[in-house]
């Protein structure tokens, strides 16, 4: 929670940034920890966080995810290469147009479970184009599909959940500037009405309303 508040704090372009560089770092270690089912075939949740990052980070955090994602997939060769690109674009541009149909600012429910239906509806088509027809490895895919959808709907709630959270904070924060402007203002002219405009002349320095102002600033 405290590191989406620190980038919510960033400008928006450090922030989008920063949410592709971690959601691009944590594709990368799911393909690490990925499972092998077919030569060059794996199966991971790099999905997940590809589906993520457009859809509440837009077009600059996308961008970085995809470039850490495809250098890695590409590194590990195999026959798989080819559908794990187009799956990995076919999200990424899937997530966009999720990101601009609900609106960018937009967190709520309805965004997290259309997350969750991109990557299983991709998952979904990449298996029937580039499956290998198999029943076990139909029921594998099958499996492996829910299970994205099952995280992906997750990831997207938690942070859904986040940002309304951070929303709420600043702007409980920013109704409170004003509260304690206002508190402040009382609190001067209540003893500028207590001096009165005539100088109180102790045996150093003679208080008048603009000092006392003056001297209950140099406090705070």
């Amino acid at each position: 929670m405290h590191l989406h508040y620190k980038l919510y704090r960033l400008s928006k372009v450090q922030s989008k940034l920063g949410f592709g560089l971690m959601m691009g770092l944590g594709a990368v270690l799911s393909m690490m920890l990925s499972v092998e089912v077919g030569s060059g075939y794996y199966l991971d949740l790099r999905s997940t966080l590809l589906a993520v990052s457009p859809v509440y980070g837009g077009p600059l955090a996308v961008l970085v995810t995809v470039a850490l994602t495809s250098a890695p997939r590409i590194s590990m060769g195999g026959a798989g290469v080819e559908p794990a690109l187009i799956s990995i674009v076919l999200v990424s541009v899937s997530g966009l147009a999720v990101h601009f149909l609900f609106g960018r600012g937009s967190a709520d429910g309805k965004k997290a479970v259309a997350c969750a239906v991109t990557v299983a509806a991709v998952s979904l088509t990449m298996s029937i184009v580039h499956g290998t027809g198999s029943a076990p490895m139909t029921t594998l895919g099958l499996a492996m599909i829910g299970v994205k959808f099952v995280a992906t709907f997750a990831a997207a709630s938690v942070i859904t959940y986040f940002q309304a959270f951070t929303l709420e904070r600043d702007i409980k924060e920013s109704s409170g500037i004003p509260r304690q402007a206002s508190v402040v203002s009382r609190l001067l002219s209540q003893i500028i009405d207590e001096l009165g405009e005539e100088p109180f002349c102790g045996s150093i320095n003679c208080l008048t309303p603009q000092t006392v102002i003056l001297g209950f600033r140099e406090l705070r």
